[in-house]
């Protein structure tokens, strides 16, 4: 965690693209996509990262690895009641 904020502290923000700048998406395949930038995050980036988590854990678990939803909330701890005796 410490790695990846030192990355995102050394990130000059005034680099950004800005939200409607025209971002133009070529896949090898041909097809081609063209949107704002802030689309681009919303309806591409976002939905390829959430499938990529998802099938990594999909293959992990096919491959028996236990992990589980509660790995991905390690959060949660803090708020956990002690089970009643």
């Amino acid at each position: 965690m410490a790695a990846v904020r030192s990355k995102v502290d050394q990130v000059d923000p005034t680099e950004w693209a800005e939200p409607d700048a025209v971002v133009d998406l070529t896949l090898p395949n041909g097809v081609r996509f063209l949107m704002s930038s802030e689309d681009d995050i919303q309806d591409w980036i976002m939905p390829n990262f959430y499938f990529h988590v998802t099938m990594a854990y999909a293959l992990l678990r096919n491959a028996g690895l236990g992990v589980g939803k509660m790995d991905f909330l390690p959060h949660m701890a803090r708020h956990k009641v002690p089970n009643a005796e």
